[in-house]
Protein backbone atom coordinates (compact mmCIF):
# COMPACT_ATOMS: atom_id res chain seq x y z
CA UNK A 1 0.00 0.00 0.00
CA UNK A 2 1.27 3.42 -1.07
CA UNK A 3 1.99 6.37 1.69
CA UNK A 4 -0.79 8.12 0.49
CA UNK A 5 -3.38 5.69 0.23
CA UNK A 6 -2.42 4.37 4.52
CA UNK A 7 -2.93 8.18 4.99
CA UNK A 8 -6.16 8.46 3.74
CA UNK A 9 -8.07 5.62 5.59
CA UNK A 10 -6.05 6.57 8.61
CA UNK A 11 -8.02 10.46 8.49
CA UNK A 12 -11.09 8.62 7.44
CA UNK A 13 -10.46 6.22 10.62
CA UNK A 14 -10.23 9.35 12.49
CA UNK A 15 -13.49 10.87 11.05
CA UNK A 16 -15.75 7.79 11.62
CA UNK A 17 -14.21 7.79 15.19
CA UNK A 18 -14.92 11.23 15.85
CA UNK A 19 -18.23 10.79 14.49
CA UNK A 20 -18.90 7.64 16.87
CA UNK A 21 -17.52 9.99 19.98
CA UNK A 22 -20.69 12.57 19.07
CA UNK A 23 -18.87 14.94 17.09
CA UNK A 24 -20.35 14.06 13.47
CA UNK A 25 -19.47 17.74 12.41
CA UNK A 26 -15.73 16.78 12.23
CA UNK A 27 -15.95 13.66 10.93
CA UNK A 28 -18.40 15.33 8.35
CA UNK A 29 -15.46 18.28 7.34
CA UNK A 30 -12.63 15.61 7.44
CA UNK A 31 -14.79 13.24 5.16
CA UNK A 32 -15.90 16.07 3.04
CA UNK A 33 -11.55 17.47 2.40
CA UNK A 34 -11.02 14.09 1.74
CA UNK A 35 -13.57 13.74 -0.94
CA UNK A 36 -12.63 17.18 -2.49
CA UNK A 37 -8.76 15.41 -2.78
CA UNK A 38 -9.98 12.36 -4.02
CA UNK A 39 -11.60 14.32 -6.95
CA UNK A 40 -8.71 15.78 -7.45
CA UNK A 41 -8.29 19.36 -5.42
CA UNK A 42 -5.69 20.87 -3.56
CA UNK A 43 -6.84 20.86 -0.26
CA UNK A 44 -3.52 22.07 1.23
CA UNK A 45 -5.31 24.99 2.77
CA UNK A 46 -8.57 22.87 3.81
CA UNK A 47 -6.32 20.78 5.31
CA UNK A 48 -4.69 23.66 7.65
CA UNK A 49 -8.09 25.17 8.45
CA UNK A 50 -8.75 21.72 9.76
CA UNK A 51 -5.51 21.68 11.97
CA UNK A 52 -6.18 25.13 13.13
CA UNK A 53 -9.49 23.94 14.05
CA UNK A 54 -8.79 21.14 16.15
CA UNK A 55 -6.29 22.84 17.91
CA UNK A 56 -8.82 25.50 18.53
CA UNK A 57 -11.72 23.54 19.73
CA UNK A 58 -13.75 25.06 16.90
CA UNK A 59 -17.37 24.95 17.59
CA UNK A 60 -20.30 23.11 15.30
CA UNK A 61 -20.69 26.19 12.82
CA UNK A 62 -16.74 26.38 12.01
CA UNK A 63 -16.88 22.30 10.76
CA UNK A 64 -20.30 22.39 8.97
CA UNK A 65 -18.36 25.92 7.23
CA UNK A 66 -15.55 23.80 6.19
CA UNK A 67 -17.12 21.14 5.28
CA UNK A 68 -19.35 22.92 2.93
CA UNK A 69 -16.47 24.95 1.10
CA UNK A 70 -14.51 21.86 0.64
CA UNK A 71 -18.12 20.26 -0.87
CA UNK A 72 -18.61 23.84 -2.90
CA UNK A 73 -15.38 23.17 -4.49
CA UNK A 74 -15.42 19.51 -4.93
CA UNK A 75 -19.08 20.05 -6.70
CA UNK A 76 -17.82 23.08 -8.59
CA UNK A 77 -14.42 20.57 -10.20
CA UNK A 78 -17.14 17.86 -10.55
CA UNK A 79 -19.66 19.99 -12.56
CA UNK A 80 -17.03 21.90 -14.97
CA UNK A 81 -17.98 21.13 -18.57
CA UNK A 82 -15.05 20.30 -20.69
CA UNK A 83 -14.14 23.03 -23.79
CA UNK A 84 -16.09 21.94 -26.77
CA UNK A 85 -13.78 20.50 -28.91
Amino acid sequence: MDPMTAIILALRLGATVMTLQGKPEVGMAVNATLNAYDAGRNVDAHMAELAAALRSGAGMATWADIARRANDETSAFLDQKPPPA
